[in-house]
């Protein structure tokens, strides 16, 4: 095998994608798997989560959780430890969008941006850092 072949393989390794259930979450996961990463699903969208699971190339599980609830989160690094024995990467990729003027923005709608996309990312990282470590 090349250089290069051997670099791309993450055969072995453990992948959680937050955000997974559609668009660029549902990519990556399909990217990891296809290099060889077993994957952890991670999103609100049970029934589309599972879609993605059970159509990826190797092993792969889903877990329901909203990436802003600190204990759901730290439930699921425990769970995905104990399913795969270890978490080597760790995508926070979930996230929202609104549009529009800031002016006329719906202010629930606003400060869920802000819980999802910057909040979520960083309760993501503390909830699998004690994992990744090990």
């Amino acid at each position: 095998m090349s250089q290069m072949g051997r670099s791309s393989s993450l055969e072995g390794q453990v992948a959680v994608v937050t955000g997974a259930a559609r668009g660029v979450g549902e990519l990556l996961a399909r990217k990891l798997s296809a290099r060889g990463a077993k994957v952890a699903l991670v999103g609100l969208e049970p029934e589309e989560l599972r879609r993605v699971a059970e159509s990826l190339h190797g092993e792969a599980a889903h877990w329901y959780a909203d990436v802003t609830d600190h204990e759901a989160m730290g439930q699921v690094a425990r769970e995905v430890k104990a399913r795969f024995g270890k978490v080597d990467v760790v995508v926070a990729n979930a996230g929202v969008a609104t549009g529009g003027p800031f002016v006329e923005s719906d202010p629930v709608a606003w400060r869920r941006v802000i819980e999802v996309n910057l909040v979520g990312g960083a309760v993501t990282g503390r909830a699998f850092l004690p994992v990744l470590l090990e």
